[in-house]
């Protein structure tokens, strides 16, 4: 049997004594990236490679990363740089002004720069010890773990050069970088040569996907956090980490070349079979990581008891047979066996298959397919290329990864697991099926079962079954809950529309559309900007977070401020609000019996009606609008900042703090307690306000009448009367002032 990895490339991996308390499969998993990368890139050079376990290069990092790279590197100029990367158009000119430039040994020798330093090996990598890994490379995204294969194609790409210094000061204080620093740009035509926001490009025009920013740590010459399901990105739990067509363009602007101008294209993208007394085949893939994968498992096949296709027709599986291989330039039609553990791998022609009662691994790695797991049959872990397939999966647990290709997916009868790559059609009527998808739009319609969907940073559409779902998502996507309802992890920005079920939003760093269903709605803000839209009969709970929030509101709420400004206006049913260290403006609902409560930041608070009470914060600084209804609105706790309050047009008792405030009296009967603050109480002709007013300090306290006749003063003052030991004003307008244990008012008291 001949194994060919690749048309140049060659990655010799040996692993130190750390590795020996490595999980089972760990060596695998490596292998399988370096397949990966063998694949792809076709400079003839040798890149050698030293792995370790919870260590790089006897260096222990424990959980600070989930992995870590070490290379060697030579000192070099930007005119010897520029010189080897023809292609990337570089000015004639130093973009860096003298910079020290270097590069990684392995990148060195691929653009044919002489290294300094030729001792093995190029470069350490190190693999974390604390986090739990995914090592099977047919099935790299497992619930809770990371992917190794992943992380192991992020740690070896930068041995290969995909690392930047970010203008850091070297040792003999110039400012350093290397070759990918010159493809980082903060805008069109502005490179970014430090840290800060940058975006790849390679031709200063067109800004693609972005990089992570050092100045908050990390790697340069990384992707952003909110690219997941990436290789080159932050590894995520749950997820598949692969290589992306833009991570390709990113090691071809350093100057690796490739089979082709990417994956899919399917040029070279192939594994030979070729065992002793049988015939020679090669099967071709529509992408690398399925070529790849068609390597690693042909890698495991013994000589005898494969059944070797090269012509369309139907095939079976018989107990004799360890595995088919489908050369084939037509679709091939094989049936399964009873047998556990075969293996069938099929190329671009296309495959139909039909599962038998045992279980099976099935790569069809090109062309249209259809899959067909009928009840009865076993278990099966199923990877298409990036055509148009059809898989029905009627019984049992079945992986299934899906390629680029716009697939149809039928899974229920068990609990299935889904990887979608592709703009692909979902459905999973029952089980309890566990679905991720990277950056593709795939639409998923769920069901009975306690599904689990982990998102990427694509656009997916999920509509939730009648059972609670629980929803991962880093992308736009746009969530139904239905009656099931469930919970909704965010990180970017998603739409999440309620239903009869009860539905729990945990925003995180997304900015979040909700529509509130008629369950009951649980959001928990984050560091994003979220608008929540209620409906007429859920009831919500809603804790702010750093981001800002507007939640406009119909049944009823409860909200706990965060760090963010927020805006909460209830209209129907009532709030109970407490706000937080950000700026807020709540709005109680018509309902009435509203509970609000300022926090530390300024506020604006708005009645809704009968029996609420609204309430200053200690800081102060909140501004009271009454509603209609009678109301309390009290600033008694309120020690630093002055408070305005607007009377309603209900029967309102209203109460001031220390801080001075300011009051202006509405059109209903109200009784207001001075605070000990030096206060003003403002009345507007045509109002009408019947006021008692308690606590009136002659001399700190002042009154002031708005939009009244010249001369209303005095005639208030010589016509006022006194009862029971207190001063009565009556205006013109109507307007009644009873000034509680004030008999002596004089026009030194008004404003």
């Amino acid at each position: 049997m001949t194994i060919t990895p690749g048309t140049g490339l060659i990655i010799n991996v040996t692993y130190d004594s750390s590795v020996d308390g490595a999980p089972s499969g760990f060596k695998a998993a490596i292998a399988a990236a370096v397949f990966e990368l063998e694949s792809i890139f076709t400079n003839h050079i040798t890149v050698t490679v030293s792995v370790g376990f919870g260590e790089v290069n006897g260096i222990s990092f424990g959980a600070a990363a989930l992995g870590m790279s070490i290379s060697s590197k030579t000192l070099t100029t930007y005119t010897a740089i520029r010189a080897a990367l023809p292609l990337a158009a570089l000015p004639a000119t130093d973009p860096t002004n003298g910079g020290a430039f270097y590069v990684t040994n392995a990148e060195a020798r691929a653009i044919g720069i002489t290294p300094t330093m030729t001792a093995a090996p190029d470069g350490y990598i190190g693999v974390s010890n604390f986090y739990s890994f995914a090592v099977d490379p047919n099935n790299r995204a497992v619930a809770s773990t990371y992917d190794l294969v992943g992380i192991a194609l992020h740690e070896i790409t930068e041995v290969m050069g995909r690392q930047t210094y970010d203008g850091a000061i070297n040792t003999v204080g110039v400012q350093s970088y290397q070759p990918l620093d010159l493809f980082r740009y903060q805008s069109p035509g502005v490179r970014q040569l430090g840290a800060g926001v940058a975006y790849f490009s390679t031709d200063g025009v067109t800004m693609g996907l972005l990089f992570n920013d050092p100045a908050y740590g990390g790697d340069g010459g990384d992707w952003d956090r909110s690219i997941n399901s990436d290789a080159f990105g932050g590894g995520y739990p749950g997820l598949a980490q692969r290589i992306s067509a833009t991570d390709i363009a990113v090691m071809q602007a350093i100057g690796y070349t490739t089979i082709a101008t990417g994956p899919g294209l399917g040029t070279g993208l192939f594994a030979y079979f070729s065992p002793a007394g049988g015939i020679a085949q090669t099967v071709t893939a529509d992408n690398a990581a399925d070529a790849a994968l068609a390597r690693s498992l042909i890698s495991g096949l013994p000589a005898a008891g494969v059944l070797q296709v090269t012509n369309s027709g139907p095939y079976a599986i018989t107990p004799g047979n360890t595995a088919l291989i489908d050369s084939a330039t037509e679709k091939v039609t094989v049936f399964g066996g009873a047998s556990a553990g075969q293996l069938v791998i099929a190329g671009t022609g296309g495959l139909a298959f039909n599962a038998g009662s045992g279980s099976s691994t099935v790569l069809a790695a090109g062309g249209n397919n259809l899959i067909s797991v009928y009840p009865g049959a076993g278990a099966q872990n199923i990877t298409t290329g990036d055509g148009n397939d059809t898989i029905s999966a009627l019984a049992g647990a079945n992986t299934i990864s899906a390629g680029a290709g716009r697939n149809l997916i039928l899974a229920q009868g068990g609990d299935n697991r889904i990887t979608s790559s592709g703009d692909d059609l979902i459905s999973t009527p029952d089980g309890n099926p566990t679905i991720t998808a990277g950056t593709n739009a795939p639409v998923i319609f769920l069901g009975n079962g306690a599904a689990q969907f982990n998102g990427g940073a694509g656009n997916a559409t999920v509509v939730v079954g009648s059972a609670a779902a629980t929803l991962t998502s880093a992308g736009n996507d746009q969530l139904w809950m239905q009656a099931g309802g469930g919970v909704v992890n965010s990180s970017r920005a998603d739409t999440v529309i309620g239903g009869s079920g009860a539905v729990t939003v945990n925003a995180g760093a997304g900015n979040d559309f909700v529509f509130a269903g008629s369950g009951t709605l649980n959001f928990i803000g984050g560091r994003g900007a979220s608008t929540i839209l209620g409906s007429a009969s859920g009831n919500a709970s809603i804790v702010g977070g750093a981001g800002d929030l507007i939640s406009i509101a119909y049944g009823n709420t409860t909200y706990q401020g965060g760090n963010g400004a927020s805006t909460i206006a209830a209209f129907g049913g009532s709030v109970t609000i407490n706000g937080g260290l950000g700026s807020g403006v709540f709005q109680g609902g018509p309902g009435g019996n509203n509970r609000i409560t300022a926090g530390v930041g300024r506020a604006t608070i708005i009645g809704g009606g009968d029996g609420d009470t609204l309430a200053a914060g200690v800081i102060g600084g909140t501004v009271f609008k009454a509603g209609a209804g009678a109301e309390t609105l009290t600033a008694a706790r309120s020690m630093v900042v002055g408070n305005n309050f607007y009377g309603g047009s209900g029967a309102d008792l209203i109460i001031l703090g220390s801080a001075g405030d300011q009051v202006l009296a509405g059109t209903g009967s109200e009784t207001i307690i001075g605070g000990s603050g030096g206060d003003l109480f403002a009345f507007a002709s045509g109002n009408a306000a019947q006021v008692t007013l308690q606590g009136f300090m002659p001399g700190q306290d002042y009154v002031s009448y708005v939009g009244f006749a010249q001369g209303e003063v005095a005639r208030a003052l010589s016509s006022a009367t006194i009862i029971g030991g207190s001063e009565h004003l009556l205006l013109s307008d109507g307007t009644s002032i009873l000034f509680v244990g004030i008999t002596n008012l004089t026009s030194a008291n008004v404003l």
